[in-house]
């Protein structure tokens, strides 16, 4: 299956997120901001990226944007 990372910076849903994932099959890295999830994106390679829009330090799209 597929290596996903989930940025969300609410925790509850992104262990929701993550949870569900793996119970799919998919194996899940998580970031609390755009600012650590674009330090994971830059040190391994995600085949999807699932990222909130609205985050403090730098928002979903600046994360893609950059990633």
């Amino acid at each position: 299956m597929g290596h996903i990372l989930i940025v969300e910076d609410e925790e509850p849903l992104r262990d929701v997120l993550s949870q569900h994932l793996a119970m799919e099959g998919h194996s899940c890295d998580t970031a609390e901001n755009g600012e650590v999830g674009l330090r994971r994106v830059q040190d391994r390679e995600y085949d999807v990226v699932i990222s909130d829009i609205t985050m403090p330090r730098m928002n979903g799209l600046q994360l893609l944007r950059e990633a």
